[in-house]
């Protein structure tokens, strides 16, 4: 993707553009928003770094690519992490610099952003982003700092410290000093005082002079002021303050730098014949940079065509002056927040789906906690399907859902998990478009979309989940992550990665994508099943669980008949491994040997090729006698200690989580497996409490006072662990019991030549009552049931679920007005597999799959 890279001038930003160029993208152009007054070095800002911002002018002529720059002009008037459209907010000044950015280069498809743990930055970059209908990339997001530090200084990003702000730094002795030279002291500090390697807590800021994004020059600073803005005797606070600078040339080809470890250098401009860059003009940019760049640091403009001609004497006078590429975006384009719409969730457009042409029957169950739709649109009139049609009779399956929801006064907006079952899953995309229409842009619902074979005239079913009132949706909580990162798939669109409410976690359904290129994994089922697992669990980290602990429940769906032994094997073996927790290691043995030995000769090549890099090496020698190295095995140390962003909470799982594979036609994008887990979550409170124990203790995590024990009763000691227990007659219970509530599994044969559906429906109806009683539930406290059928019984959905009904109603007569019927979604499916089943037999079943929350 042609990308713009959003630069303040820290090591961060301009790491992350280095890591958009090995990823396959290609960086068009910079952009830079600081201050309104050249003065000012430092504002009052959660977004935006703007010390040594004198000096980011003259990357333009470093890395010869145009530079947008905007000044300041808004403030920072929405605090809260999730960010709505607000005028005058400094938010709105990054989207008048894209907007214009756009407008000059309208292939601009993408923008990087060096976020690495801040929410609140990440948000508001895909926010503009997704009004600009630009996808925001941030490849350091979630990665560890030690090694993000460590790859950057052998990447070659030389930086020195422009700001310092906490315990152990100190303004006078470490302004100035370059990353290589404290990178070990960074470590003894986060042993001391627990600082982030990387400065994510504030720690300190960073001004690049030099990196690979620079191909052309670097910047040698002459002279710097140091301010003292706070002389706390314990966390002095100090900026650097340039006030005089100048740019060497680089060699031919921009010096010997090195690259992100595992890459190798994509971004070496093409030379002609000659030698010569290819961008010739490119060169021509250095003497106007500088001199703009010395008259902003108030050197005279004599001087300032001295330095320039000192340093492009090679080069023609009449030439120097071709090229300027630092762009002013004018302060006084300000957007109306109402000027520029989200690319999706455009209500305006729905008048292009007809949804007369389709009979929608909505089934709504309100339970306690709970609202549970379902929606199967008809086609009321004939033609082929098509992908309009998808559109179409999803747009009135939701229109309808909203109508049954308005009359309870809830809206789409609150829905915690949307299940999109799809005829043909080549209309994927046009299914798309109208469900970006009806759901929200910001704090989407989590999501799992499969194909399954529907009635005739039926091209999708809809399933929701939403709390039964606006007032217990307060705790609702949404990860939704649209960057494309190495952390775990992005989610551009109105569907999150995972949704909590209480403790109880919705996570979408994960297919075997690498997060990094968003590409399938092409190499087998394990291959995809494993990719599915460790983006799971990366997501529940980030959402205060660990899923190898704190599963429920999980659904793999197979697009392909799951009832074989070798497929059960592999299923069972992964699922294993997982939830005793190696699926780090699984991962990482998945990378085959030529992989690996090829990582290791870019490292090495990367080790020889940074003895090369002059300013960075030089700096670093010269500095090794004023910074204190005598604790440079805390590098090594820390190289193993996480960042809290990736610690998983302490957690002790007392259940065997209910495991179901389901047998599907297709999956999107291709894939063999989808995975969709439900898990429980702790506060950070909790996690911190739990973690500060000893591990030899047996810790039960709280949360609203609820124990993750399920030792509360004989019964519920019986049924934990509780797997493949066969109740006569060919039928089958798979069961989970937590303090959440239970999630069970009854699959029974079925024989249409012999068996009576109805008596069928007895047995299952009398096992999932009996499960449902053991815990002390209700069906009011059901929040999902669905009948997986296979398509080989041949029977119609309407009758499946007419029976279970009817049964279920006889089954509660004596409840009375009392008595409530959980709504039972019927799905065609190719063939399931409940529990961790080694083996499975060939038969014919119908599945119900249940859960009940207390």
């Amino acid at each position: 993707m042609k990308v713009l890279a959003l630069i303040s001038g820290g090591k961060d930003s301009c790491y992350s553009s280095m890591l958009c160029c090995h990823h396959g993208h290609e960086i068009i152009a910079l952009g830079n928003l600081f201050p309104a007054l050249d003065s000012t070095d430092e504002l009052d800002s959660y977004m935006y770094q703007t010390v040594g911002h004198q000096v980011v002018v003259a990357y333009a002529a470093c890395a010869s690519l145009p530079l947008f720059r905007r000044r300041l002009i808004g403030s920072t008037k929405q605090q809260a992490l999730i960010y709505n459209t607000t005028e005058g907010d400094e938010v709105e000044d990054l989207l008048a610099l894209l907007s214009y950015a756009k407008q000059q280069l309208p292939q601009l498809e993408a923008v990087s952003c060096g976020a690495i743990a801040s929410d609140y930055q990440r948000l508001r970059v895909e926010q503009v982003c997704a009004r600009l209908g630009l996808i925001s990339l941030a490849y350091m997001w979630h990665q560890p700092q030690a090694s993000l530090m460590s790859d950057m200084v052998e990447a070659g990003v030389h930086a020195v410290l422009c700001k310092v702000a906490a315990m152990g730094l100190k303004p006078q002795q470490h302004l100035g000093k370059t990353l290589a030279a404290m990178q070990p002291f960074l470590h003894t500090l986060r042993r001391l005082y627990q600082c982030n390697v990387c400065g994510e807590g504030g720690e300190y800021e960073s001004l690049v002079l030099d990196c690979p994004l620079f191909k052309h020059a670097r910047i040698v600073l002459d002279k710097w002021d140091i301010v003292l803005q706070s002389p706390d005797s314990f966390a002095p606070v100090g900026l650097l303050h340039p006030v005089a600078f100048h740019l060497e040339p680089k060699g031919q080809h921009g010096d010997h730098h090195t690259q992100p470890k595992g890459h190798s250098d994509a971004t070496s401009p093409e030379s002609d014949d000659s030698g010569q860059m290819s961008n010739a003009n490119s060169l021509l940019q250095l003497s106007e940079s500088v001199a703009r760049a010395q008259q902003l640091t108030a050197v005279p403009q004599d001087d300032a065509h001295a330095v320039a001609h000192s340093i492009m004497s090679q080069v023609a006078v009449d030439k120097l002056l071709a090229a300027f590429t630092v762009v002013e975006v004018p302060t006084d384009m300000v957007l109306s927040p109402n000027s520029i719409s989200y690319g999706y969730h455009a209500d305006g457009h729905l008048s292009q789906f007809n949804a007369a042409d389709w009979q929608t029957h909505v089934q709504l169950q309100q339970g306690a906690d709970y609202v549970s739709a379902v929606c199967c649109p008809q086609q009321l009139i004939d033609s082929p399907p098509s992908g309009e049609a998808t559109a179409e009779a999803l747009h009135a399956a939701l229109l309808a859902v909203s109508q049954e929801l308005a009359a309870l006064g809830l809206k789409l907006d609150i829905v915690l998990f949307v299940h999109l079952y799809l005829a043909d899953m080549s209309h994927f995309a046009a299914a798309n478009g109208a469900y970006r229409r009806h759901l929200p842009a910001v704090s989407p619902a989590a999501r799992a979309c499969v194909e399954v074979h529907l009635p005739p005239g039926c091209p999708v079913m809809l399933q929701v989940l939403l709390p039964s009132t606006v007032e217990g949706a307060q705790g609702r909580r949404v990860l939704h992550v649209q960057s494309i990162s190495r952390w775990a798939p992005c989610c551009i669109g109105p569907y999150s990665q995972a949704t909590t409410l209480g403790s109880l976690l919705h996570m979408a359904g994960q297919i075997g994508l690498d997060p990094a290129t968003m590409h399938l994994l092409s190499t087998g089922l394990r291959r995809q099943l494993i990719r599915c697992l460790k983006s799971c669990q990366d997501v529940a980290v980030a959402c205060q669980s660990d899923l190898s602990n704190g599963m429920l429940a999980c659904t793999i769906y197979l697009a392909h008949q799951p009832t074989g032994s070798e497929t059960g094997q592999l299923i069972s073996s992964c699922m294993s491994t997982f939830l005793s927790g190696g699926i780090d290691n699984e991962f990482a043995n998945m990378i085959s040997p030529a992989e690996a030995a090829a990582n290791a000769d870019c490292a090495a090549q990367s080790q020889d090729e940074s003895n090369h890099s002059a300013a960075a090496a030089t700096a670093a020698t010269d500095e090794s006698h004023s910074v204190d190295h005598s604790e440079d095995s805390d590098m090594t140390a820390d190289a193993d200690i996480l960042d809290d962003y990736l610690k998983p909470p302490v957690m002790h799982r007392h259940w065997q989580p209910l495991v179901l594979a389901v047998g599907v036609p297709a999956l999107p994008k291709g894939a063999l497996v989808e995975v969709q887990p439900v898990a429980c979550t702790v506060d950070a409170l909790t996690a911190q409490q739990a973690a500060d124990t000893s591990s030899d203790e047996e810790v039960d995590i709280q949360q609203g006072g609820n124990h993750l024990n399920t030792e509360q009763s004989n019964w519920a000691s019986r049924l934990v662990n509780r797997v493949g227990s066969i109740d006569g007659d060919g039928a089958g219970r798979w069961s989970s019991l937590t303090s959440q509530g239970v999630y069970c599994c009854c699959q029974v044969e079925f024989d249409a030549c012999k068996d009576s559906l109805d008596i069928v429906m007895r047995q299952v109806v009398h096992m999932l009552s009996n499960l449902l009683a053991g815990a002390c539930l209700r069906a009011q406290n059901v929040v999902s049931l669905t009948a997986y059928a296979q398509e080989s019984l041949a029977l119609p959905s309407g009758h499946i679920r007419s029976s279970f009904h009817a049964v279920w109603k006889a089954h509660h007569a004596h409840e009375l007005l009392l008595m409530v019927v959980p709504v039972c979604s019927v799905v065609p499916v190719t063939g399931t597999a409940a529990g961790l089943q080694k083996h499975a037999d060939s038969k014919t079943h119908i599945c119900f799959r249940m859960s009940a929350h207390h």
